[in-house]
């Protein structure tokens, strides 16, 4: 007799379905896989189960189910006093990211031995042993080589004048609006419409614009798309929900809403205390956390809208359509259970990755 975990709930969201829908789901445990789904909701005391043993029966009730999550960065060994496999993987089960799908960091064999035995999440790990500063010469290299392939990622820290760290002359860095004159903007965009200019000789290549910030980008991103680029731009959540400036905040909700951008990803600031410099008050130090769901329904963002830009359409891009993002036979058994009107208070002992600082604690 093989171990199930049985997950009862009126509302689950489906392939193909805007609200969600009535079912039952059979996993096995020691696969992790679910081998049944049945559309239809009863209690435990109805259910009929013949050839197996139940580990655990969970009625969800009134909370809604979704797929899990994905995405983030990791590196251990090395940088292990910011974060490790096992804190990290800890906070993302939390948050309901089931799978870390490394950005092209590194893959190397320490890493992924280290991984070994203390992940709670899935993770994917890719890239080289040395993430170096990229240039306009680096991406004219990188797409004549990979003219034929697939995939060709770049973020808005392709370029690299020396101008992220340095901050305008005589502004306050402890105030919110000093970020709309940071010349990180101008260095997205910048970057952008590079990529957009060489791309026009490599057409084939898919390209994956990482961490959209400002919306100054935003037409640039269109233009391409019109043109029939294959294109896919991201933004994180601690811009969506954090970003100081409203109306670049409401034109990147928009451009959600218009499909400009098709997804959101996480993007944890794993850094030590000191260099989040929170006694202080500097904002310029690179602290980032975020509540996408309560930012988001301000915006009339839905639970359908968070799972296509936070799941559905993630896990397309990184390929792993086959095994996550669907709640049917088959398919890995990662899903939230989740609700909706609770409210939770955010305590540093709740916090679970290693340096517990939130601007949300409290």
């Amino acid at each position: 007799m093989c171990s199930l975990l049985i997950c009862a709930d009126q509302h689950i969201l489906l392939d193909g379905y805007d609200m969600p829908q009535s079912m039952i789901i059979t996993i096995d445990v020691g696969s992790g896989k679910i081998v049944k789904t049945c559309s239809i909701w009863c209690s435990h005391n109805t259910f009929k189960l013949t050839d197996a043993n139940i580990v655990r029966w969970i009625d969800a009730g009134n909370n809604v189910i979704l797929p899990g999550l994905p995405h983030i960065y990791l590196n251990e060994p090395g940088c292990t006093e910011w974060e490790e496999f096992y804190t990290r993987t800890c906070a993302a089960a939390l948050g309901g990211v089931m799978a870390l799908v490394d950005m092209p960091f590194n893959s190397i064999s320490p890493k992924i031995t280290t991984a070994a035995g203390q992940c709670y999440a899935g993770i994917a790990l890719s890239g080289m042993s040395i993430f170096p500063c990229v240039s306009a010469e680096d991406v004219k290299m990188a797409m004549a080589e990979l003219d034929v392939s697939t995939a060709f990622r770049i973020s808005e820290r392709s370029s690299s004048p020396p101008c992220v760290t340095h901050h305008a002359s005589g502004l306050d860095t402890r105030q919110s609006n000093t970020l709309s004159y940071v010349p990180r903007q101008k260095l997205e965009l910048d970057t952008v419409s590079l990529i957009m200019s060489l791309w026009a000789m490599h057409p084939v290549l898919q390209c994956h614009i990482v961490h959209l910030s400002t919306s100054s980008a935003l037409p640039v991103v269109a233009t391409a798309k019109v043109h029939g680029l294959n294109l896919a731009a991201e933004t994180s959540d601690n811009i969506t929900a954090g970003w100081p400036q409203q109306t670049n905040r409401d034109l990147l909700w928009a451009a959600f809403q218009d499909g400009m951008i098709n997804c959101v990803v996480s993007n944890h600031s794993p850094h030590i205390a000191e260099l989040k410099q929170l006694d202080d008050g500097d904002i310029m130090s690179p602290a980032a956390s975020c509540l996408l769901w309560a930012e988001g329904s301000k915006c009339r963002m839905t639970i359908t809208d968070i799972r296509r830009w936070a799941s559905m359409q993630t896990v397309q891009y990184v390929h792993l359509s086959h095994r996550k993002r669907s709640l049917k036979a088959g398919y890995d058994s990662n899903f939230i259970i989740w609700d909706l009107k609770a409210q939770v208070q955010v305590t540093k002992e709740s916090l679970q990755f290693k340096n517990r600082l939130s601007p949300y604690e409290g």
